[in-house]
Protein backbone atom coordinates (compact mmCIF):
# COMPACT_ATOMS: atom_id res chain seq x y z
CA UNK A 1 0.00 0.00 0.00
CA UNK A 2 2.62 2.05 1.01
CA UNK A 3 4.58 1.61 -2.65
CA UNK A 4 1.09 2.08 -4.34
CA UNK A 5 0.62 5.26 -2.64
CA UNK A 6 4.36 6.74 -3.44
CA UNK A 7 3.38 5.57 -7.10
CA UNK A 8 0.19 7.77 -7.39
CA UNK A 9 2.09 11.02 -5.40
CA UNK A 10 4.77 10.59 -8.18
CA UNK A 11 1.89 10.27 -11.11
CA UNK A 12 -0.14 12.93 -9.45
CA UNK A 13 2.65 15.28 -9.16
CA UNK A 14 3.64 14.75 -12.28
CA UNK A 15 0.58 15.70 -13.79
CA UNK A 16 0.38 18.68 -11.75
CA UNK A 17 3.53 20.27 -13.12
CA UNK A 18 3.14 18.91 -16.70
CA UNK A 19 -0.25 20.97 -17.11
CA UNK A 20 1.61 24.64 -16.48
CA UNK A 21 4.26 23.60 -18.22
CA UNK A 22 2.20 22.67 -21.02
CA UNK A 23 0.36 25.61 -21.06
CA UNK A 24 3.20 27.76 -21.10
CA UNK A 25 5.14 25.81 -23.69
CA UNK A 26 1.87 26.40 -26.13
CA UNK A 27 2.24 30.38 -25.12
CA UNK A 28 5.91 30.51 -26.27
CA UNK A 29 4.73 28.95 -29.26
CA UNK A 30 1.68 31.14 -29.99
CA UNK A 31 4.25 34.61 -29.10
CA UNK A 32 6.50 33.46 -31.89
CA UNK A 33 3.75 33.79 -34.46
CA UNK A 34 4.57 37.39 -36.02
CA UNK A 35 0.65 38.09 -37.35
CA UNK A 36 -0.51 37.92 -33.84
CA UNK A 37 -1.88 41.77 -32.43
CA UNK A 38 -0.44 43.30 -29.84
CA UNK A 39 -3.36 42.83 -27.66
CA UNK A 40 -3.22 38.89 -28.33
CA UNK A 41 0.43 39.06 -27.33
CA UNK A 42 -0.40 40.91 -24.02
CA UNK A 43 -2.90 38.16 -23.34
CA UNK A 44 -0.23 35.76 -23.76
CA UNK A 45 2.22 37.15 -22.16
CA UNK A 46 0.24 37.74 -18.64
CA UNK A 47 -1.03 33.92 -19.40
CA UNK A 48 2.52 32.77 -18.98
CA UNK A 49 2.91 34.91 -16.03
CA UNK A 50 -0.08 33.68 -14.68
CA UNK A 51 1.18 29.78 -15.54
CA UNK A 52 4.67 30.29 -14.11
CA UNK A 53 3.79 31.10 -10.77
CA UNK A 54 1.63 28.72 -10.47
CA UNK A 55 4.35 26.48 -11.92
CA UNK A 56 6.85 28.07 -8.84
CA UNK A 57 4.13 27.38 -6.98
CA UNK A 58 3.98 23.75 -7.11
CA UNK A 59 7.49 23.05 -6.52
CA UNK A 60 7.54 25.43 -3.62
CA UNK A 61 4.85 23.00 -2.61
CA UNK A 62 6.75 19.79 -3.35
CA UNK A 63 9.72 21.15 -1.97
CA UNK A 64 8.14 21.81 1.22
CA UNK A 65 6.51 18.33 1.63
CA UNK A 66 9.68 17.14 1.25
CA UNK A 67 10.68 18.62 3.97
CA UNK A 68 7.91 17.62 6.09
CA UNK A 69 8.25 13.91 5.02
CA UNK A 70 11.97 13.97 6.04
CA UNK A 71 11.14 16.25 9.26
CA UNK A 72 13.34 19.34 8.67
CA UNK A 73 10.49 21.67 8.44
CA UNK A 74 10.66 24.71 10.87
CA UNK A 75 7.37 25.53 12.10
CA UNK A 76 6.93 29.42 12.82
CA UNK A 77 4.08 29.55 15.30
CA UNK A 78 2.89 32.79 16.73
CA UNK A 79 -0.40 32.91 18.75
CA UNK A 80 -3.42 34.24 16.53
CA UNK A 81 -7.02 33.90 16.14
CA UNK A 82 -8.13 31.62 14.33
CA UNK A 83 -11.28 32.74 13.47
CA UNK A 84 -10.03 35.66 12.11
CA UNK A 85 -7.69 33.76 9.70
CA UNK A 86 -10.34 31.56 8.21
CA UNK A 87 -12.63 34.73 7.87
CA UNK A 88 -10.05 36.64 6.01
CA UNK A 89 -9.45 33.28 3.63
CA UNK A 90 -13.01 33.39 2.68
CA UNK A 91 -12.98 36.47 2.09
CA UNK A 92 -10.59 36.16 -0.36
CA UNK A 93 -12.21 33.52 -1.93
CA UNK A 94 -15.72 35.43 -1.81
CA UNK A 95 -15.69 36.29 -5.47
CA UNK A 96 -15.25 32.53 -6.51
CA UNK A 97 -18.00 32.21 -4.32
CA UNK A 98 -20.43 34.43 -5.91
CA UNK A 99 -19.18 33.26 -9.58
CA UNK A 100 -19.82 29.49 -8.57
CA UNK A 101 -22.56 27.70 -8.66
CA UNK A 102 -22.63 26.31 -4.91
CA UNK A 103 -24.35 27.29 -1.87
CA UNK A 104 -21.70 28.14 0.79
CA UNK A 105 -22.53 27.35 4.07
CA UNK A 106 -20.24 29.06 6.90
CA UNK A 107 -20.67 28.23 10.72
CA UNK A 108 -17.79 30.59 12.70
CA UNK A 109 -18.12 31.13 16.00
CA UNK A 110 -18.31 35.05 17.43
CA UNK A 111 -15.96 34.74 19.76
CA UNK A 112 -12.00 34.44 18.88
CA UNK A 113 -10.54 30.90 18.77
CA UNK A 114 -6.82 31.91 20.12
CA UNK A 115 -4.51 29.44 19.52
CA UNK A 116 -0.29 29.25 18.61
CA UNK A 117 0.43 28.03 15.53
CA UNK A 118 2.14 29.25 12.51
CA UNK A 119 -0.05 31.10 10.65
CA UNK A 120 1.07 31.07 7.00
CA UNK A 121 1.46 27.30 7.00
CA UNK A 122 -2.12 27.22 8.36
CA UNK A 123 -3.48 30.06 6.03
CA UNK A 124 -2.62 27.19 3.13
CA UNK A 125 -4.38 24.51 4.57
CA UNK A 126 -7.47 26.46 5.44
CA UNK A 127 -7.13 27.65 1.87
CA UNK A 128 -6.28 24.40 0.00
CA UNK A 129 -9.14 22.86 1.77
CA UNK A 130 -11.25 25.39 0.63
CA UNK A 131 -10.01 25.77 -2.80
CA UNK A 132 -10.45 21.88 -2.99
CA UNK A 133 -14.04 22.41 -2.37
CA UNK A 134 -14.45 24.07 -4.91
CA UNK A 135 -12.86 22.37 -7.28
CA UNK A 136 -13.72 19.38 -6.83
CA UNK A 137 -17.31 19.14 -5.48
CA UNK A 138 -20.93 18.18 -7.26
CA UNK A 139 -22.16 21.23 -9.10
CA UNK A 140 -25.21 22.82 -7.75
CA UNK A 141 -24.43 21.38 -4.27
CA UNK A 142 -23.44 22.71 -0.79
CA UNK A 143 -20.22 23.56 0.71
CA UNK A 144 -20.26 23.37 4.68
CA UNK A 145 -17.28 25.05 5.92
CA UNK A 146 -16.90 24.86 9.76
CA UNK A 147 -14.89 26.48 12.39
CA UNK A 148 -15.68 25.34 16.12
CA UNK A 149 -13.64 25.44 19.36
CA UNK A 150 -14.52 22.11 21.64
CA UNK A 151 -12.74 22.23 24.77
CA UNK A 152 -9.01 22.81 23.83
CA UNK A 153 -9.11 21.99 20.22
CA UNK A 154 -9.83 24.25 17.09
CA UNK A 155 -11.87 22.25 14.47
CA UNK A 156 -11.86 23.70 10.90
CA UNK A 157 -14.32 21.27 8.40
CA UNK A 158 -14.89 21.53 5.19
CA UNK A 159 -17.82 18.97 4.13
CA UNK A 160 -18.77 18.74 0.03
CA UNK A 161 -20.43 15.91 -2.07
CA UNK A 162 -17.89 15.03 -4.76
CA UNK A 163 -18.72 15.29 -7.89
CA UNK A 164 -16.81 12.10 -8.85
CA UNK A 165 -17.25 8.68 -7.43
CA UNK A 166 -14.80 8.22 -4.65
CA UNK A 167 -13.48 4.47 -5.16
CA UNK A 168 -10.97 4.96 -2.70
CA UNK A 169 -10.16 2.59 0.29
CA UNK A 170 -11.73 4.60 3.19
CA UNK A 171 -8.71 3.86 5.24
CA UNK A 172 -6.46 5.60 3.14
Amino acid sequence: ASERMKVDLVTNVSHDLKTPLTAMITYIDLLKDKDITPQQREEYIETLGRRSIRLKELIEDLFEVSKMASGNMELHKTILDVTQLVQQVLAERNEEFQQSNFEIVTRLPEQPIITKVDGERFWRVIDNLVSNALKYSLPGTRIYIDLEKEEHVARFVVRNISKYELDANVEE
